[in-house]
C-alpha cells in the first residue's frame, strides 16, 4: 500500500446518563447522547507508527486493524473535540467509536455500531452513544445491547459545577459492587419509567426516571449540588435531572414546549455564575 489513505468521523457526547446501575447485579445504563462532538480524523500507512499518543484510540485502532487484516498499517490522529475528559460526558467513548469509524471509511469498509461498541468494552467501560437511537447496554461487557428507539425531541441545561472524576478508577472501587447493590431497586423503577418514556415519545415520563436514577446515584457519588437542582425542576417546568453517574456534569431535561429553555438557562448563571452552563440538544446518538 504506497497511497496515505485518509478518512473522518464525529461522535457525540453525553450529559451523563438517563440511568446508570446494576439489576440483580447486571451494570446497565442507558446513554444522554448530546449535539457535543468529538471529530476524529485519521490518516492510515504502513510507514507511519501505531501509537499517537492518544492511548484508548491508539488500543482500539490496533484491535480494529489487526482483526481487518491491516495490522501492518500505522496512523496519525487529529482530534478536534469539545468534550472535556473527567466530566462524565463520554469523551473517551466518543473518540473511540469516531476513530474506529474514520479508520473504517479510510479503508472503505462499513462498520456496525455493535462492533464499535465491542471493541471499545475491550479498552474501558463505555457509553452507548455510538448507536443510532437509545439503548440499553451493559456497559462493562457488552452482554446486553437492547434497542429502545429514538427519544423524543428536548433541550438540556448541561450544568458543570466544576471538578472532574477518573472514571477508570471509579469502576474499579472495591466496594462499588455493594455500593450499586444498595440502590437496584431505584434503578429498576429508574429503568422502567426511562424505558417506557422512550417507547412512548413522552419526555416527562423520561424525566421522571432519570431523576430516580440521579437521586440513588448520591448513594455511590454524592454531588451536594443535586438537591438545589432538582428544586429547579418545579420552578423552570423541567421534566427531570440527568447526571453523569460517573462524573461531574447534571443536566435539566426541558420539554419540548417550552419555548424559552435560555430563559431558564440564564436563571441558573444568575444563581451559580462559577458554573459552566450550556444549552444543548438531546439527540438519539450514532456516529457521522
Amino acid at each position: 500500500m504506497s497511497a496515505v489513505l485518509t478518512g473522518s468521523a464525529a461522535a457525540p457526547g453525553t450529559c451523563g446518563e438517563l440511568v446508570q446501575g446494576t439489576v440483580k447485579g447486571q451494570p446497565l445504563l442507558i446513554s444522554c447522547p448530546v449535539n457535543i462532538y468529538s471529530e476524529i480524523s485519521i490518516r492510515l500507512h504502513k510507514k507511519y507508527p501505531r501509537c499517537s499518543g492518544f492511548k484508548k484510540m491508539d488500543t482500539a485502532l490496533e484491535i480494529l486493524l489487526k482483526k481487518k487484516g491491516f495490522g501492518e498499517l500505522g496512523w496519525i490522529i487529529t482530534r478536534n473535540s469539545r468534550l472535556k475528559p473527567g466530566k462524565g460526558m463520554a469523551s473517551s467513548t466518543a473518540d473511540i467509536a469516531a476513530a474506529l469509524a474514520a479508520a473504517a471509511r479510510a479503508l472503505n469498509f462499513h462498520i456496525r455500531a455493535g462492533e464499535i461498541a465491542r471493541i471499545a468494552l475491550q479498552v474501558e467501560p463505555s457509553d452507548g452513544i455510538m448507536f443510532n437511537g437509545a439503548c440499553l447496554l451493559d456497559y462493562k461487557q457488552g452482554r446486553i445491547c437492547q434497542p429502545l428507539g429514538s427519544p423524543p425531541e428536548a433541550d438540556i441545561i448541561l450544568l458543570d459545577p466544576g471538578g472532574t472524576v477518573d472514571t477508570v478508577s471509579f469502576n474499579r472501587r472495591p466496594n462499588l459492587k455493594y455500593l450499586n447493590e444498595l440502590k437496584e431497586r431505584e434503578v429498576k423503577q429508574a429503568l422502567d419509567l426511562v424505558c417506557r418514556g422512550i417507547e412512548c415519545r413522552d419526555i416527562e415520563m423520561i424525566g421522571r426516571g432519570s431523576t430516580i436514577s440521579a437521586l440513588a446515584n448520591q448513594k455511590l457519588l454524592p454531588k451536594e449540588e443535586l438537591p438545589e437542582v432538582v428544586r429547579w425542576c418545579g420552578q423552570l417546568g423541567a421534566a427531570g435531572v440527568v447526571i453523569a453517574h460517573s462524573g461531574t456534569v447534571m443536566g435539566l431535561i426541558m420539554p419540548g414546549e417550552i419555548t424559552a429553555p435560555e430563559e431558564a438557562a440564564d436563571y441558573i448563571r444568575k444563581k451559580k455564575p462559577h458554573w459552566k452552563i450550556k444549552l444543548v440538544k438531546l439527540t438519539a446518538g450514532g456516529v457521522k
